[in-house]
């Protein structure tokens, strides 16, 4: 179903997705198959289908969010990131153990999906998505999906809070540990988050010296 999807067959993904979902047997096969839907809705231009379906899978899992959060509810989901990092240095968290909780990896790959639904319909939505990815990695250790999770939290620290220097060091370490793990799936959204949050804090020549990285 994700091969058709990649393939841009993406009524075919739609229907599979919707057909499998039903048939999950386990909490892992859930997930994929309410993700395949949700990003089969995205390409095809159902967004509001798209966010629906990955809230329904994040609901089950036992982290439910509103599609549409207030300011308020935003600012104290990014504030708890910060008060978890308490007086550790950011760049110390490249030695955060692996994350080892299977239904947490989970919550964070559905997290991971919800980024791009919630990149165009809902900042607040979008910052209280990458502070819970964030929060998690904090308190339970780090997975794969958590380099994006904490590069565009730093992101959104510098354009949405404007705390420029703290959303750059947060991406210089997602590069960081993208590189310790080899996670070359993550790379590319890595490396673009980078580049956005050095344009505030870096000389230019500094953030045009990133884009050969992407190669």
């Amino acid at each position: 179903a994700r091969c058709e999807l990649v393939s841009a067959n993406t009524a075919t993904a739609r229907q599979l997705g919707e057909e499998l979902r039903p048939r999950a047997r386990t909490r892992a096969h859930t997930t994929a198959a309410y993700c395949l839907l949700s990003d089969s809705c995205l390409s095809a231009g159902a967004i509001p289908e798209a966010v629906t379906s990955v809230l329904e899978c994040l609901a089950l899992l036992g982290m439910p969010l509103s599609p549409h959060p207030s300011r308020e509810e935003a600012v104290a989901a990014h504030e708890e990131v910060w008060a978890l990092l308490g007086e550790r240095p950011i760049e110390s968290l490249i030695d955060l153990p692996p994350m080892t909780d299977p239904d947490l990896r989970l919550v964070m790959n559905a997290l991971a999906t919800l980024f791009a639904k919630a990149y165009v319909t809902d900042k607040n939505l979008l910052i209280i998505n990458l502070a819970r990815m964030a929060s998690l990695t904090l308190r339970h250790g780090f997975t794969d999906t958590s380099a994006m999770g904490l590069a565009w939290f730093g992101m959104m620290t510098g354009s949405s809070f404007k705390r420029y220097r703290e959303g750059y060091s947060l991406n210089v370490l997602a590069r960081a540990l993208v590189d310790r793990h080899n996670l070359s799936s993550q790379r590319t959204t890595v490396l673009l988050s980078l580049q956005c949050s050095s344009y505030w804090t870096q000389p230019l020549p500094a953030v045009q010296d990133i884009r050969p990285w992407f190669l």
